[in-house]
């Protein structure tokens, strides 16, 4: 069991691993965009599409996802007539 300075000193490192990663992520994400010095690529959209899936499969849940997805999709088209 932890004592309050060792959970303190554990999760500050942690919250500064946090951080330095989701610099990298925002870094990474910059340096793909198109622009003047990047013609090459690729837009803001693709970029978010691909972030997205990327975090499905690092949490791994895609199917979780699909399923409550697609329960919804039907829900709605049941109770909006969408079909009809």
């Amino acid at each position: 069991m932890l004592n309050e300075k060792q959970l303190f000193e554990q999760l500050t490192r942690l919250e500064g691993d946090k951080l330095s990663v989701s610099e990298d992520i925002r870094q990474l994400k910059a340096d793909s965009k198109v622009g003047e010095d990047n013609p090459s690529g690729l837009s803001a959209d693709i970029i978010k599409l691909i972030s997205a899936a990327a975090k499905l499969a690092a949490k791994a849940d895609y199917e979780e996802k699909k399923e409550a997805a697609t329960a919804v999709f039907k829900k709605y088209e049941e109770l909006s007539g969408y079909n009809d």
